[in-house]
């Protein structure tokens, strides 16, 4: 039986994990900051633990799982104090290449902080013997439980209108958080050494229709309504004085009309990963 620790168990892609790994005979070990939010998971047989217990005290893993931020787990990861450590796999993002030539500085201090994360856990890996496997999935959804289509079904109910900017016709590729678990296990389980895998889901589809498809799934009547780009810059500002609209920012509308997706024909030779397609994911997974 492989022991195996995984960080960041509060993630919405950890539980559909951990039945995967469960199911495949492994032994959890699971870790949050707030192990007591974890207690569902102590009825699933896995041992749950505080982040500051796996710095502070020598723990066996053979294997490594990350879910959490993956800056954050390049910061934690000299401090957890395990023996036997072999393969760890870490959860990146698509955006570390797609971003890369964005005109916006928030999207460029992403790639830059993703990027240093990944050579740091790659050079403490190297260092250490540790094979690493980072995989950077694309938009990642499931289990209304997401913050990137779930967001968006959420809206759509409440006012039953979308705002568009331009023709919306940028290229999306969702992957449901089931079929980023399963990618998890088959890196887990590969005889390959360091990779970076990119993955999305298996079907790419314009920005405009993802909506019509989302809205169809979960029948949800709705109308577009496109803006013209002064007046979004005009109703942003104005959005932007409220504290929960903080976050909202031009370059988030540019993106409906830029492509954000993978190639995923990598992660398929080396690991024989098959995704579901976005109308399988929705009818299985909504």
């Amino acid at each position: 039986m492989k022991r195996l620790i995984l960080v960041g168990a509060r993630s919405f892609v950890a539980l559909p994990l951990v039945q995967n790994l469960q199911s495949k005979n492994y032994q959890i070990t699971v870790v949050s900051r707030q192990p007591e939010a974890l207690a569902s998971y102590e009825k699933t047989g896995c041992e749950v633990v505080s982040l500051k217990e796996l710095s502070e005290k020598e723990s066996e893993g053979e294997l490594l799982v990350s879910l959490m931020p993956i800056w954050e787990m390049a910061r934690l990861m000299p401090e957890l104090k395990l023996r036997g450590l072999k393969k760890v796999v870490v959860v990146s993002s698509s955006s570390v290449l797609n971003k890369q030539n964005s005109s916006w500085p928030s999207d460029l201090a992403l790639v830059e902080r993703l990027q240093g994360a990944e050579k740091a856990l790659q050079t403490l890996c190297k260092s250490k013997g540790i094979t690493l496997i980072i995989l950077r999935p694309t938009l990642v959804f499931g289990y209304g439980l997401d913050k990137n289509l779930s967001l968006i079904v959420k809206n759509l109910r409440r006012l039953h209108i979308m705002p568009l900017f331009g023709q919306a016709q940028g290229l999306r590729q969702p992957l449901h958080a089931a079929d980023l678990a399963r990618a998890i296990c088959l890196a887990l389980e590969a005889e390959i050494g360091n990779r970076c895998l990119s993955l999305g889901g298996a079907t790419r589809i314009p920005y405009r229709d993802l909506i019509k498809e989302l809205a169809r799934a979960h029948n949800i009547p709705y109308i577009f309504l496109p803006i013209p780009k002064l007046l979004l810059v005009l109703g942003l500002n104005v959005l932007k004085l409220l504290p929960k609209y903080r976050f909202l920012e031009l370059a988030m509308f540019e993106r409906m009309n830029k492509d954000l997706i993978v190639d995923n024909s990598e992660i398929e030779s080396l690991l024989g990963f098959q995704a579901m397609s976005l109308q399988q994911a929705l009818e299985r997974h909504s």
